[in-house]
């Protein structure tokens, strides 16, 4: 007789042997699961670490390299953007902005998106001016450099643009010329100008302008003659277009510079009048009681015509009273001697 006689298992027992490795098997995937999620938990918490040691490292370095560090309010600048912006700054700003976009808008891809080829058909950033609250003031005088950081809220007014944008529905539905109307423009986001001194006229080189990061845009949404719930997708494409726009050239380390000397020089050459007789100013400040003849779109403008000259004025939403506060220049005719008595 065998000393060992090993018993076969019953059926009982073999089931419960199984759920045993079953559920150790599970205990292990668990274990092995939360192991992973407490592995990228600590990954991303150390990759939020080093961003935020880069940035206070930045902002270290930054007012490392000026002399002088102040904050104060901005309200005086407030006032005086809100003056200038009617007079000559709005129509500077509809005209730069528009170039950009119009650049942009040529160079759109529109093989992996819904929205195919667009035209920008008109285009106005209204006339409310932005608005830059608490500021942080920095000076440099080894590159005789003042620097200003501060918040920017810009929720415009009478801004729009009307666009003409190709819209592709799906894979085998035809595409669809669609008119949209934007409208409501808001941007906010923290803001940074430098201005480089000189000793020479008009006393500052030049002036650089950036955003610290990316800023917050929201937009109103048209599609005109079709329900917007109709068009999906296409207010995240407008918003999207707008920061990546901005972001290309606009958010450090990219900065916008203007050329201050040059354009004071180029404005002072043209004073001289040199070959020139002069020239004419025309201000067109705003407009009342303005009838409704059922205008396209509701935007009327002003247009203004000197000996065969023309321009115009931006386009406003139409309302009985209609401000511009545009700058018109025109040149005058050739002088006749023979026009003079002596």
């Amino acid at each position: 007789m065998n000393k060992w006689n090993r018993k076969p298992l019953s059926s009982s027992s073999s089931g419960e042997w199984k759920g045993h490795l079953l559920f150790s098997i599970l205990i292990v995937l668990l274990s092995l699961i939360a192991l992973f999620v407490l592995m990228l938990r600590k990954k991303r918490q150390r990759r939020y670490q080093r961003e935020f040691k880069a940035r206070k490292m930045v902002k270290d370095s930054i007012n490392a390299e000026f002399t002088t560090v102040e904050s104060g309010s901005f309200e005086w600048v407030n006032l005086l953007l809100r003056h200038q912006y009617k007079c000559i700054l709005s129509q500077i700003a509809d005209e730069h902005v528009k170039r950009i976009a119009v650049d942009i808008l040529k160079k759109l891809d529109t093989v992996n998106s819904f929205v195919g080829d667009v035209v920008l058909e008109d285009f106005s950033l209204g006339t409310t001016p932005p608005n830059v609250n608490l500021y942080v003031a920095r000076y440099n005088p080894k590159a005789d450099y003042v620097q200003f950081e501060c918040d920017f809220d810009w929720d415009t007014n009478a801004s729009h643009a009307r666009i003409q944008a190709q819209i592709k529905p799906g894979m085998y539905l035809k595409s669809l010329n669609v008119p949209v109307h934007i409208t409501n423009l808001s941007i906010h986001g923290k803001i940074i100008m430098g201005m480089r001194l000189v000793s020479r006229e008009p006393g500052v080189s030049g002036v650089d302008v950036s955003f610290r990061d990316t800023p917050t845009v929201d937009v109103s949404v048209s599609p005109m003659g079709l329900p917007v719930s109709d068009i999906p997708g296409l207010h995240d494409w407008v918003i999207s277009f707008i920061q990546n726009a901005i972001q290309k050239d606009l958010v450090e380390p990219r900065r916008l510079y203007v050329d201050v000397e040059h354009t004071y020089m180029k404005i002072a050459k043209k004073a001289q009048l040199e070959n020139s007789n002069g020239i004419v100013v025309i201000r067109v400040m705003k407009c009342t009681n303005l009838v409704n003849r059922n205008i396209s779109f509701g935007y009327p403008y002003a247009s203004i015509s000197y000996r065969g000259q023309k321009s115009r004025t931006a386009t406003r939403p139409w309302s009985k009273r209609i401000e511009w506060g545009s700058r018109h220049e025109f040149d005058l005719p050739p002088f006749d001697d023979n026009d003079n008595d002596d």
